[in-house]
């Protein structure tokens, strides 16, 4: 598998065409880096999303039951 250098597109800029400083992109590039670390927070986020999704499930069953209650009483 082949790296790709992440600064190779900073070559071709001229320095009027820069959008950001040498600063700016260094601070950026160790955020990234310091992102595989938190995989703590990964796995709340997915603890959370699973539990969302229980939810939205058993309120779809309370829906549909409340609706077969509805039509249920509707015919006696």
């Amino acid at each position: 598998m082949e790296t790709i250098p992440l600064d190779r597109g900073r070559q071709y800029l001229s320095s009027s065409g820069r959008i950001i400083t040498q600063e700016e992109y260094d601070a950026i590039m160790s955020e990234i880096s310091n992102m595989g670390t938190g995989l703590e927070d990964a796995e709340q986020t997915r603890q959370i999303e699973e539990r969302v999704r229980k939810l939205e499930f058993y309120l779809l069953m309370l829906v549909g039951f409340v609706l077969i209650f509805f039509m249920l009483s509707r015919i006696g």
